[in-house]
């Protein structure tokens, strides 16, 4: 009967090189002279690794908050009485004047129901569709407010439906943000008005035939204190559905259908903005991804380049170990961009720029401390 040898397995430990290669990934974080040596000597492809991550961890902040943007945000802490124009506006639009707003491939069409309840086609031309001409500013459907016979009665809000598309419909918008009143009525501005007259605009909602945009003013301010992102579109409003009806409240007592209508809106602005979302992200990444990648690619370059004296021991560098000891030397500050865009939210500028002034710090230090020339 034969024995069976046990053949005791040896492990095989960490080579010395790669001891070497771990130790220096460690020591760069806070050396300088150790991004030196890892460019120099360490494998090509950890230099690759970390101007990967240097690029990538400043980006982390900037598309977490590009990511959490929502078309809504705008309607909330900021009320102005918006809730009650809404509904008073859309319950105008939905009962009183029996307008319906269709979608039909992204396109909103505008529509009268009449007596039999079929369905108008509301055409340019007609008064109720806001435009660009002189005197053509004109609510479909407006919200009077009287604060008390000392104060008078003013706009708290106004509705626009137009076929303005582009340009044009943008170009709408700022003329409506624009639109004054005299304080204490509904008086348009005029240019027999004293110096001394005080005017005010409304906030309003512009419905176009591809677009739309809420602006929300306090009560006699000129520029607005919220508005809605550009690029709300109705991609995600389904075919065929009247969105006035759609957007009208419902409940038992008027506080429930005004309440549920601000969250109809806020849905809708939200869904709408999806779409911009999207792209605004893809922009904003491949921008921030491109400026960083190309300072650290020429931060490399200069490295190259002070190098290049005629008393400096290191001007045996070739350019591809200039480059990837400019590698090594972004990481660190890659990290502390992410860190203080996260710590800093409220001024997300400052995260964004962190990178490149730490980035830049960095490696001209390190250009004229450790490879600095021979006095």
């Amino acid at each position: 009967m034969s024995q069976v040898k046990k053949l005791k397995k040896t492990k095989k430990g960490m080579s010395p090189e790669a001891k070497a290669n771990l130790g220096l990934t460690f020591k760069s974080i806070i050396s300088n002279q150790a991004c030196v040596d890892g460019g120099k000597d360490a494998p090509w492809w950890i230099a690759v690794i970390f101007l990967i991550l240097s690029i990538l961890l400043p980006l982390i902040p900037i598309m977490t908050k590009t990511n959490k943007l929502s078309g809504s945000s705008f309607l909330e802490g900021y009320n102005f009485k918006t809730d009650e124009g809404l509904y008073e506006t859309t319950r105008n639009l939905v009962e009183d004047q029996k307008i319906r707003g269709v979608v039909v491939g992204n396109l909103l069409s505008f529509y009268e129901e009449d007596e039999i309840g079929h369905n108008e086609l509301i055409e340019d031309g007609d008064p109720r569709l806001a435009t660009l001409d002189e005197g053509g500013l004109v609510p479909v459907a407006t919200v009077i407010t009287e604060f008390g016979p000392d104060q008078g009665s003013e706009y708290t809000f106004r509705m626009f439906i137009t076929n303005l598309t582009g340009s044009a419909f943008e170009l709408l918008v700022n003329r409506l943000a624009e639109d004054r009143f005299v304080q204490g009525s509904i008086k348009p501005r005029s240019i027999e008005d004293d110096i001394t007259t005080l005017y005010y605009t409304p906030s309003f909602i512009a419905i176009g035939k591809d677009s739309a945009c809420m602006a929300l003013f306090g009560r006699h301010q000129l520029n607005p204190s919220a508005s809605s992102p550009a690029g709300i579109d109705y991609t995600h409003t389904i075919n065929g559905e009247d969105i006035f009806y759609s957007l009208l409240g419902s409940g038992e007592s008027i506080n429930e259908k005004i309440g549920t209508t601000l969250v109809k809106y806020q849905t809708f602005f939200k869904n709408g903005y999806v779409n911009a979302k999207s792209v605004l992200f893809r922009k904003t990444t491949l921008i921030y991804l491109g400026v960083y990648a190309g300072l650290v690619l020429f931060l490399g370059v200069m490295v190259f380049i002070l190098t290049r004296g005629k008393n400096n021991v290191f001007k045996f560098l070739s350019f591809f170990t200039c480059e990837k000891i400019a590698w090594w030397a972004a990481f660190t500050p890659g990290l502390l961009g992410m860190i203080l865009a996260f710590i800093l939210p409220g001024t997300s500028a400052i995260g964004q720029m962190a990178f490149v002034v730490l980035v830049s710090l960095r490696i001209m230090w390190l250009s004229m401390k450790q490879l600095k020339p021979v006095q």
